[in-house]
């Protein structure tokens, strides 16, 4: 408690100081864009005037990384840390303030896009191509959204059509035979603007041992905008994707032989109403993921205490892996295994939500019906539906002070009710300088997974468990210039009944209710254009993650992770360098640090214009592990060209 009340005490004397300052200067103008978002409140506000923390990744953001999927575009974010299980075909979750994947609530245009079998959602799945911007709100917003927003959200808006009918085309080719490719056609006229795109990906991964970690991906996206009446609009987007791709597991317990395939339908319609005064939106989906795993592999059948996973290969040998080297075998008598799993999880929803302008306040309210069901032969047959209200005000007090005042109330038909409180403050010294305050609960349900995996001699699920519950409080400050961006913000987040598996009396792993923890943590967030051509950003996060029952740190949050961007663009030339740095991990994980570049310039060839990208990963060629058992890929290479008519 003692160091919250100095480095609080730090931060605040800071302020005022600084505060003091610039308003006796009174030279430089505040920036005349500020970022808008629509994720803190559902409706289009500054994200300066939102009493919470969040970071809007924009399409110049974009252009500057070297990203294949959505994962890629998020893990140098302030407070945001990418479990990643490595190469291509690597499932990748994201972890926000410490936060577990599930407690992360993940959007695609205000669409919920998590598993409600697992909680989480792989973000190497999104294609990056269709991405107009992102926007990352940090810390819990179950007074918004409900359950699974405990740890944050990601929204991520996809590309609408154009006015005027434009085609591009983009190829790729890397490591590890590395290739992408995608089609995009985009055009409209005075009532309907679309957007088609196709996208393809195919690798045969960076893992040598065992050498399972190939990937081949399909995307499908179409997006039709068409507006009813002058103050109406009804959007139809669809998206296919499937995705196959080898699981190699852990190199101290691989799976030579495991294949998976996940395909994806998803259908959105939103109708958008916007008036001098009012904003209403209604939106209706529907989401069908079909997952299906096989593996096959052999156990010693005159040895039960033998663990070892054993395999034959084409020749008919029999090997094991012991760590990362293969170990063949004789004179074992085998029993042959197959682990199939099948998931058909589908979710329907209705959202709508109005906004009312008013002089001092801004109220805006909605409901939300949602069914999850999955069909599965592991977890077999359930569904869930889950009605909602919420209610929130703006109040802009004086010209100084904004006041957030919001709650939500859900209705689980399994977990029964729940109320999400939330509130905050903004606090403005003066244009450059503001203060930011908030405070809240969040919730989080069980998932299929926790409730009914199948019961075996090591595992088994639990019908009886109660949701988590988290309270969360944040102080922060947003200082802005005409060239500099500095954010801080100091953090807690409290859960209870946080869901642990762990062995009961008789040794069999489950889920219970038997943890809680303490996040705390101080971000901070510094952006500067050194001059017309050089932009250079830096973030730091330290953070200390600890279940409080067990008396440990939570695993897989670091104390530390710092990122450096550099960028520099002139005419048609650009380069931009990414640097970060890992440290204070848990257990016997070592501290990383990662160095990533990209080259690019512009052509024109015959009245068509080209641009030609180098994109250079880990370019230090370090060996660094991101999850235990899964090696990163060394020193590797991209090479884009994409032209636009």
């Amino acid at each position: 408690m003692k160091k919250w009340i100095i480095v609080l005490t730090l931060i605040l004397s800071c302020t005022l100081i600084i505060g003091e300052v610039r308003a006796e200067e009174g030279e430089e103008e505040t920036f005349s864009l500020e970022e808008i978002v629509v994720t803190a409140s559902k409706y289009e506000e500054e994200l300066s005037e939102t009493s919470v923390s969040g970071e809007v990744i924009d399409q110049e953001d974009i252009s500057n990384k070297n990203a294949y999927n959505a994962a890629d575009l998020l893990k140098d974010i302030t407070g945001v840390q990418i479990n990643d299980y490595s190469g291509v075909a690597g499932v990748k979750t994201i972890s926000i303030r410490g936060s577990q994947p599930e407690q992360v609530l993940v959007l695609i245009d205000g669409q919920p896009m998590n598993s409600r079998q697992s909680g989480q959602i792989d973000l190497s799945r999104l294609n990056i191509e269709q991405i107009e911007k992102i926007e990352v709100l940090r810390g819990p917003a179950s007074a918004i959204y409900g359950a699974n927003a405990l740890g944050g959200v990601v929204n991520i808006i996809t590309k609408s059509g154009t006015d005027k009918a434009r085609t591009n085309v983009k190829m790729g080719y890397g490591s590890f035979n590395t290739q992408q490719y995608s089609l995009t056609q985009q055009g409209g006229g005075k009532k309907l603007n679309y957007n088609v795109a196709v996208t393809a990906k195919k690798s045969d991964g960076h893992r040598d041992i065992p050498d399972n970690s190939d990937l081949e991906q399909y995307n499908l996206f179409t997006k039709f905008d068409y507006q009813l009446t002058k103050y109406s609009d009804l959007i139809l987007s669809l998206r296919y994707n499937d995705s196959d791709k080898g699981t190699p597991g852990k190199i101290t317990n691989p799976s030579p032989n495991a294949q998976q395939n996940d395909e994806d339908k998803n259908i959105n319609l939103t109708w958008k109403q916007q008036r001098e005064d009012t904003d209403t939106k209604v939106l209706a989906y529907y989401n069908q993921h079909e997952q299906s795993y096989y593996d096959k592999y052999y156990s010693n059948q005159d040895d039960p205490a033998d663990f070892n996973n054993y395999y034959r290969d084409q020749n008919g040998d029999v090997y094991y892996y012991d760590g990362s080297e293969r170990k063949e075998v004789n004179n074992i008598n085998l029993t042959e295994n197959i682990d199939r799993s099948i998931h058909d999880t589908n979710r329907m929803g209705l959202d709508f939500s109005r906004t009312k302008y008013y002089q001092d306040h801004t109220l805006s309210y909605g409901t939300t019906v949602k069914q999850n069901e999955i069909d599965s032969n592991k977890n077999g047959e359930h569904e869930t539906l889950n009605k909602a209200l919420f209610v929130q005000d703006k109040w802009a007090v004086n010209e100084a002070i904004i006041v957030n005042l919001g709650s939500r109330y859900d209705d689980h038909e399994k977990f029964g009710s729940e109320i999400s409180p939330r509130s905050g403050m903004v606090y403005e010294f003066n244009q450059n300088l503001k203060l930011h305050l908030s405070g809240g609960q969040a919730y989080r349900t069980p998932t299929f997974n926790d409730l009914y995996w199948p019961a075996s001699a090591y595992t088994e699920g639990n019908p009886d468990l109660e949701p988590e519950t988290a309270v969360a409080y944040e102080i922060g400050s947003t200082y802005l210039t005409e060239q500099s961006k500095i954010k801080v913000s100091l953090f807690q987040r409290d859960v209870e009944d946080l869901i642990d598996w762990a062995p009961g009396d008789d040794g069999v792993y489950r889920p219970y209710n038997v943890n809680q923890a303490e996040i705390s943590g101080v971000e901070l967030n510094a952006k500067r254009e050194l001059n017309e051509k050089i932009t250079a950003g830096f973030n730091y996060t330290y953070l200390d993650a600890v279940n409080t029952t067990a008396g440990k740190r939570l695993e897989y949050r670091p104390y530390h992770k710092a990122n450096l961007d550099l960028n520099y663009r002139a005419d048609e030339f650009a380069t931009a360098v990414n640097a970060q740095l890992v440290d204070g991990r848990t257990g016997d994980l070592a501290s990383y640090f990662v160095l990533d570049g990209k080259v690019s310039k512009d052509y024109q060839i015959n009245n068509y214009d080209f641009k030609l990208s180098l994109e250079i990963n880990n370019l230090l060629d370090r060996e660094y592990e991101v999850r235990a058992g899964y090696p990163m890929a060394e020193r590797n290479y991209m090479m884009t060209v994409i032209t636009e008519f």
